[in-house]
């Protein structure tokens, strides 16, 4: 068996790769890219139409 050698991360780090405990990052939020596209284009509509004067 060889020897180990300074601290083994290895070991703690296990339970972030437990296919149970694994987000998928991807699927987290389907629609936000979409989601902050439409805003942005909302956005810029609204400011490039000119103001109605009220009263």
């Amino acid at each position: 068996m060889p020897k180990t050698v300074g601290f083994q991360w290895e070991r703690y780090e296990a339970w972030r790769h437990h296919p149970l405990l694994r987000w998928n990052k991807k699927d987290f939020f389907p629609g936000l890219g979409l989601g902050v596209a439409a805003y942005l284009l909302y956005v810029a509509y609204d400011k490039s139409q000119p103001k109605e004067e009220h009263h």
